[in-house]
């Protein structure tokens, strides 16, 4: 080890990442199942545990990382900041979706679990998964006896410091994924998440986005959001998926794939669908490298493991049955086509009655255009410059093919399930491009110094950054058409580096639009809190004020999960 170096084991961080997202799963087991339910499904949890922190014999799970002392500070002051202006425990400006969430958060605070509205009849149903430890803190201190805008800041506060801890960890999987080596490779990614996005400068409609300083609504009927984009506006549908997303790319088998999905699961219904075509993407490849290395017994006891078992038959029908009671949920019909489907639909009937032919026919070319503006300006350009490395890649096919579907398909009127199932795939292409950055740059940046003339051939020192090791490549002549080849790599590589230094401006407005909101209004802005309670029985509530049905279950009667598990 240098000196002034700490080194990291990555079997240590996956500990710590399973902890994180495996907390929620115990609140919620604990705080809304009867506790002849809670006692084994808390057991599977357990057992999951256990399994995956066992040591690994893969020398893998012992592989080191290695950074500069200053560098947990950095990671962490970095995380805490970017929780911080993205509104995380209310201490800066937040977005139009809070007052939502912070009625969620205080329903959880100070109402008992499973939480109740009784003026309706109904109950909390909700991605509550990332909400669940922070809530905590602020009913302890209800308990003793705080009123309840104190027990609100104090939960805030363990939100914040809770998702800090989150992102700290995300980042550090990062580091392990990406094997950065040097300080400055791992400050840019920490600050090439927070700044990566699809390109919606180029097309937005206005200069700081048609919706309060927010750009992702260009195309209108649909949006992928940035990173950012999610932090600020439905981080508790984010942050925990990110992390199993990370933890599944570095799963050398099968065996905690399903705990890991109910963690996804229970903070996000939408994104858990993207992470389950993953986990059956790469669930597939290994299957067919155990087939091909004649190691099925291996993959099969990794398949039926302790963990996976116990996760499907005693956590997954308690998390499944109360997200399937959300009364907005149960009532949307299930998966429908939208946009240029419906467009195509209208089209078809109106030629077929002759009548507002040409109307429908210029509806549908605007909507396959704005389409296609979508995703090439979303992710195709950034999939066209990288194919290249990862045509290989059953895993990049998948996300092209998921990036491509989703615009299409929504649950309800919303498109929710757009932006929100879409999370995993615009993870997985946040990793293809940065990968694509750090391994191919040696390959191209090449400058005159590191070239030496010998003969009709050039010697190209070039510096392995990983291993700090000087290699020699040989490089035809530049008449030759490898050097042309050459030449299109670089062009392919700074072209990639200039479109995502245009994607940064989308989490860019963000942080301005906070900006501007603290200028106008200041850092206690009573409209993201005007809700107050999902309950219909707060002082701001109305008294013919309804239930708010993206958010509960009605008609508790009827709801397997409030009928038979709910305390």
């Amino acid at each position: 080890m240098k000196k002034n170096e700490i080194i990291i084991i990555y079997s240590s961080i996956r500990k710590v990442a399973f902890i994180y997202i495996t907390l929620p799963l115990f609140c919620f087991l604990l705080g809304w199942l009867k506790v002849y339910f809670t006692i084994p499904a808390c057991l599977a949890v357990l057992v999951g545990l256990f399994f995956a922190f066992r040591e690994p014999k893969k020398e893998e799970a012992w592989e080191a990382i290695h950074m500069p002392r200053f560098m947990p500070v950095v990671i962490v002051l970095s995380s805490f900041l970017y929780a911080f202006f993205c509104g995380i425990g209310r201490l800066w400006a937040q977005s139009k979706d809070y007052p939502w969430r912070n009625a969620i958060f205080r329903d959880l605070i100070l109402r008992d679990w499973p939480v109740m509205y009784p003026k309706y009849k109904g109950a909390l149903v909700y991605y509550i998964g990332q909400w669940l430890p922070a809530a905590l803190p602020g009913k302890l201190a209800k308990f003793f006896g705080a009123g309840d805008d104190i027990a609100f800041f104090v939960g805030n506060i363990a939100l914040l410091i809770y998702i800090t801890v989150g992102l700290s960890i995300l980042f550090l999987l990062f580091f392990a994924y990406f094997k950065p080596g040097k300080k400055g490779a791992m400050i840019l990614i920490i600050l090439s998440f927070i700044f990566f996005s699809g390109m919606d400068i180029v097309a937005s409609i206005e200069p700081l986005g048609a919706n309060n300083y927010h750009l992702e609504w260009w195309a209108r009927d649909y949006q992928y959001s940035s990173f950012t984009t999610c932090m600020c506006w439905v981080f508790n549908q984010a942050l925990i998926p990110w992390i199993c997303m990370a933890l599944l790319l570095k799963e050398k088998d099968v065996s905690q794939y399903i705990m890991i999905g109910m963690a996804c699961l229970l903070s996000g219904p939408f994104p858990f669908v993207g992470f389950f075509i993953y986990a059956i993407t790469f669930g597939v490849m290994k299957l067919v490298s155990a087939v091909r290395d004649k190691k099925m017994k291996e993959f099969m006891k990794a398949l039926f493991s302790p963990s996976n078992i116990l996760s499907a038959i005693l956590v997954f029908p308690f998390i499944g049955t109360y997200l399937l009671s959300n009364a907005a949920l149960s009532g949307a019909g299930g998966l429908t086509a939208s946009n240029v489907v419906s467009k195509v639909g209208e089209t078809v009937a109106s030629v077929s009655t002759e009548t507002g032919s040409t109307e429908a026919t210029t509806g549908i070319g605007e909507a396959i255009w704005t389409y296609v503006k979508f995703i090439l300006l979303e992710f195709g350009v950034y999939a066209i410059l990288v194919a290249g490395k990862y045509k290989k890649r059953p895993e990049f096919y998948v996300t092209i093919l998921m990036l491509l579907a989703f615009p299409f398909l929504r649950i309800g009127y919303s498109s929710d399930f757009t932006m929100r199932a879409s999370i995993p795939a615009l993870f997985m292409m946040y990793i293809f491009c940065w990968k694509f950055l750090f391994e191919e740059k040696d390959e191209v940046l090449i400058n005159g110094e590191g070239i030496v003339t010998t003969g009709a051939k050039k010697v190209v020192a070039v510096k392995n950054s990983s291993a700090d090791k000087v290699a020699e490549r040989s490089i035809s002549d530049p008449t030759h058409k490898g050097w042309d080849l050459q030449k299109l790599k670089r062009y392919g590589y700074a072209l990639l580096v200039i479109c995502m230094i245009l994607g940064a401006a989308t989490p860019t407005v963000e942080f301005i639009r906070g900006f501007r909101q603290v200028s106008m209004r200041g850092i206690d802005d009573k409209m993201t809190d005007f809700l107050y309670t999902l309950g219909g029985d707060g002082p701001y509530s109305r008294e013919n004020s309804g239930p708010e049905t993206n958010f509960v279950a009605l008609d508790l009667d009827n709801q397997v999960f409030f009928k038979y598990f709910a305390k």
